[in-house]
Order: structure tokens, then C-alpha cells, then sequence
């Protein structure tokens, strides 16, 4: 008689990894747009910044792949493995440390301007908030990719969530609030001369916070997710039972607000 393999529902892990893929590559192809419209239209920046913007777009290009590549491993690769679906993969893990990496530079980028366009009176005390801001928000990155690489199984990654990847996550929200908040209040000072920059320092900055913040929940939703489908299985595979699908489904509503942009005429 052959043994019935027990059912996985994945949909709310890898299908949501899945999802997070998609839209982050989508995301990926608007910063690669963005970069190539950045070195045409701006051709007099300083080399400096030319060099860090490319910087920025080849390590996004490497969190891309190895992110890319992470999702072949678990949808394809370990099909229906659920030794391998239940075990980190490296890739997975890099994948953070670029996404970490890409986040401090943007944000220490953010933190000079700030530091330029600041009143020298409070120059030093807003910038060394926000930069101790995001110095922790860095630390705890690596703490966090590194309990990865000695946990190694996605079901043991919320035993770090109190102090590693829960610390990292606020520091990073607080890092961007505060340096958001800074910008739109300098920024609105010097809106006759700045106008352009502002757009272009608003547009990188939401950019790589809305990828952060979709890679961030794509991996926590994974990681509680294999933690539940574990805890369910245990026991099943002690003894041989096959697990059921579960009887209750669960409906999710997304409702979709529609936005109408108006635009304003020059003679207004």
C-alpha cells in the first residue's frame, strides 16, 4: 500500500515570498529606469554621486538575484521536499544583507544631506540622532542575518524576533520617519532652490523604503508561517499520520482605493 504524502499549504509562506518576488522585481525595473534617467538628465554631478548611485543599482541588482534565486530554490528545486522547504538557504539570507546594506547607504546619504541643508545650530543634534538612528537600525540587520546563518531553519526564526529581528525592524521605521520628517521640513524651506532635488531625493527614498519594507514582511510571514506548519506537523510525522487540510477557509478582502490625480493648471 503506498504511503500518502501529507498535505503542505504553503500559501501563506512561499506564496507570499512569491508574491513579494513579483512585485519587488517590478520595483527593481522602476530603479533601473530611474539610474538610466539619472545619468542621462544628470550628466554635471559630482563623480562621487554618479559612483554611488551606481553602486546602489549593483547591489540591488545582486539582492534581485539572490532573491530571484531564493524563490527557485524553495518553488522548484525543493518542490514538495519538506526537509529543504523547512531549512534556510543561503541565498535567502544574502539576499537580506544586500537589502540591509542598500538601506544604510541610502539612509547615510540622506543623513549628509540633511547635514548640509540643516541650521548649524542644530546640525550636530539632528544628525546624530538620525545617524545613531540608522547605525542601529545597520547593527541590528547583521545581528539578525546572523542568527539566520545559526538558526538555519525558518521554524526557529521567530525564537529571534524579540531581540534581533523585531529591534531591527523599528529602528529601520524609525530611521525613515525621522529622516523623512527632516527632509520635508528642510526641504519646504528651501523650496525655491530645491525644488528638483526634492522630487528626486523623495522618489529614491520611497522607492527603497516600499522594497525594505515588502522584503521585510515577506520574510516574517514566511518565517511565522513554517514556525505554525511545523508545530502542526510534529506530531503527524512522529507518527506517521497524515495531516488534512484544514476544514475552515480563510476569505481575505483587499479593497482597492482608487486615487484620481488632478492636475493643476499654470494659470491657477
Amino acid at each position: 500500500m503506498m504511503a500518502t504524502l501529507p498535505h503542505i499549504d504553503i500559501s501563506n509562506t512561499f506564496g507570499a515570498a512569491l508574491i513579494g518576488a513579483f512585485i519587488s522585481t517590478t520595483l527593481y525595473g522602476l530603479t533601473t529606469l530611474q539610474t538610466y534617467l539619472y545619468y542621462v538628465y544628470y550628466p554635471k554631478d559630482s563623480r562621487q554621486l554618479k559612483n554611488l548611485v551606481g553602486v546602489i543599482w549593483l547591489l540591488d541588482t545582486l539582492q534581485a538575484a539572490f532573491m530571484a534565486f531564493s524563490v527557485y530554490h524553495y518553488l522548484v528545486t525543493s518542490y514538495f521536499d519538506i526537509a529543504l522547504l523547512e531549512t534556510g538557504h543561503w541565498s535567502l539570507f544574502l539576499s537580506v544583507v544586500f537589502n540591509t546594506v542598500i538601506s544604510c547607504i541610502v539612509q547615510m546619504f540622506f543623513v549628509i544631506r540633511i547635514y548640509q541643508l540643516c541650521n548649524t545650530r542644530y546640525r550636530w543634534w539632528v544628525t546624530s540622532v538620525i545617524g545613531a538612528l540608522v547605525v542601529a537600525h545597520f547593527a541590528f540587520g547583521v545581528e539578525t542575518v546572523v542568527f539566520m546563518f545559526i538558526k538555519k531553519e525558518l521554524a526557529k526564526l521567530s525564537e529571534i524576533s524579540l531581540f534581533a529581528a523585531t529591534p531591527f525592524a523599528v529602528f529601520a521605521v524609525l530611521s525613515d520617519i525621522m529622516i523623512a520628517g527632516a527632509l520635508c521640513y528642510l526641504l519646504h524651506g528651501s523650496r525655491s532652490g530645491f525644488k528638483s532635488d526634492c522630487v528626486r531625493y523623495y522618489a529614491t527614498f520611497a522607492m527603497v523604503c516600499w522594497r525594505r519594507f515588502l522584503h521585510w514582511k515577506t520574510l516574517r510571514e514566511q518565517s511565522s508561517g513554517d514556525a505554525e506548519q511545523s508545530r502542526r506537523d510534529s506530531g503527524c510525522k512522529r507518527y506517521g499520520i497524515q495531516q488534512h487540510a484544514p476544514i475552515r477557509s480563510r476569505i481575505r478582502l483587499f479593497k482597492f482605493n482608487g486615487y484620481k490625480k488632478r492636475e493643476a493648471r499654470l494659470g491657477d
